[in-house]
């Protein structure tokens, strides 16, 4: 045989030869690969009797030898029964107490000052009870009619605490009052018991 001859035998594979080959080859070990584990969820092993080897297999083509110990197990196991419940926590302490008793307290006035544009009073909130806010109301009285309420001129108010310890809400109303009219002041106070701080 010639030189020639051999040299045209052993040529070497094109590029789209070499293409082909490779996808084949993927192609077979991406099929294996997907057999591992299984459709079911297992994974298949063989178990050497003498000296203790574990190969894993693809039992869709492959086979245990008879040296070998057949294995199968799932990929996850079953679920754990459930832990004992854990000690009570020891118990926190005891909130604040809160507000309660709340109740509104209405005071007037219709006593006009000797300059006769001035009017005072105090709304006062039960003994024991704190102020938590308050509002007043002015009103000029004309004669034979009802009272009308009238934005005072100048005002004081103010919560505060009297001789005693008692909570109330101060309100001094300065505006002028035409001969005839009377006037009244009426003042609002909130109050309830409240935990001492």
């Amino acid at each position: 045989m010639s030189e020639t001859k051999t040299r045209r035998r052993l040529r070497r594979p094109s590029v789209y030869e070499i293409l082909a080959i490779t996808i084949a080859l993927l192609g077979v070990s991406g099929v294996a690969y997907a057999a591992i584990p299984s459709a079911n969820g297992t994974i298949s092993g063989c178990y050497m009797k003498s000296g203790g080897t574990l190969r894993v297999i693809d039992p869709t083509n492959a086979k245990c030898k008879t040296s070998e110990t057949s294995l199968t197990w799932n990929i996850q196991g079953l679920p754990g029964a459930d832990g004992t419940d854990g000690t009570d926590g020891t118990d926190g302490a005891d909130g604040a107490d809160g507000v309660s008793g709340y109740e509104m307290i209405t005071a007037e006035s219709t006593h006009i000052s000797f300059d006769g544009n001035r009017l005072d009073v105090f709304a006062k909130c039960p003994a024991g009870k704190r102020f938590l806010g308050g509002g007043f109301a002015f009103y000029l009285v004309p004669p034979g009619f009802a009272p009308q309420y009238t934005p005072p001129e100048r005002v004081n108010a103010l919560p505060e605490t009297d001789f005693e310890g008692i909570d109330q809400y101060y309100v001094t109303v300065i505006h002028p009052i035409p001969d005839g009219y009377g006037a009244k002041l009426v003042a609002k106070v909130a109050c309830a018991t409240m935990a001492t701080p």
